[in-house]
Order: C-alpha cells, then sequence, then structure tokens
C-alpha cells in the first residue's frame, strides 16, 4: 500500500458518492457506507504525516487503507445494486 492510492481512493469515494446522490433507493444506508469510508480515509490521511517523516508507509496506515479499501469495494457495490434496482 503506498501513499499514492489514499488519492486514489478519494476520487474513487467522490464519483460513487456523486452516483449514490442520483439514487433514491436506500439512501440511507448509503450514507452510512459513505460516512465510513469517508471516516478511514480521514484517519489514513492523519497517519499519512507520520508516514512523511518515516519516508515510508507505516502499518497503521496500510491496516487503516485495507479497510478503506474493503469498505469503499462494499460502498461502490452497493451504489451500483441501489443503480440496478432504482425504478425508472
Amino acid at each position: 500500500m503506498n501513499l499514492e492510492n489514499w488519492q486514489e481512493f478519494s476520487d474513487r469515494l467522490d464519483q460513487a458518492h456523486s452516483q449514490a446522490l442520483k439514487l433514491k433507493f436506500g439512501v440511507k444506508e448509503l450514507w452510512t457506507m459513505y460516512r465510513s469510508v469517508q471516516t478511514l480515509l480521514r484517519l489514513a490521511n492523519i497517519e499519512m504525516v507520520e508516514c512523511r517523516r518515516r519516508k515510508k508507509a507505516t502499518g497503521k496506515y496500510v491496516e487503516i487503507m485495507q479497510q478503506a479499501e474493503e469498505a469503499l469495494k462494499n460502498f461502490e457495490n452497493h451504489v451500483i445494486l441501489a443503480t440496478l434496482m432504482k425504478k425508472d
């Protein structure tokens, strides 16, 4: 897990969030999932300070980013599912 992954995950989260805002189905659950991913990315951003100081990724950063990746994948999958279930 490198330090550039944070920006990639942040961009993916923004993209999935903008898609979720267009939906009316399961909005409450999607909002909860979005906040979880956002919180993990915020924690990873805080830990990046220590990573920059040490000039390498810390174990805590790697762990947080792995959790963020899993949560982000779940969020993206739920957005896709909600989009497919959307009634026009």
